[in-house]
């Protein structure tokens, strides 16, 4: 069950437990949720003993990995364009990259 707490009088924080969190929002294991957290790499709080998500911070973490992935293999399937130095250069026959357009 969810809880609603008040943080920094500001906004609520809809707090999930590991397991909610990783079976609705993940899609992973719990073991490997819990595996995330420890190393660091999920955003999480710890309560005394127990590793709680705020549903809404999770969430915002899945999009910017999923963005990021993304991005990561745009970047990779960009095609190498190369020209070469046209004779009677000093370079002539050598090929020069050109650096890709970023189309974001």
């Amino acid at each position: 069950m969810a809880a609603a707490l008040k943080y920094n009088g500001q906004e609520d924080l809809d707090l999930i437990s590991v397991k909610e969190g990783a079976k609705t929002i993940l899609h992973i294991p719990l073991s490997t949720a819990y595996e995330l957290c420890n190393r660091g790499e999920l955003p999480h709080v710890r309560l005394g003993g127990t590793i709680k998500f705020d549903r809404a911070t999770l969430v915002r973490w899945v999009r910017t990995q999923i963005e990021a992935s993304v991005h990561a293999r745009v970047q990779e399937k960009r095609p190498v364009v190369r020209r070469f130095h046209s004779a009677g250069s000093e370079e002539a026959g050598t090929p020069e990259e050109i650096p890709p357009v970023d189309w974001r």
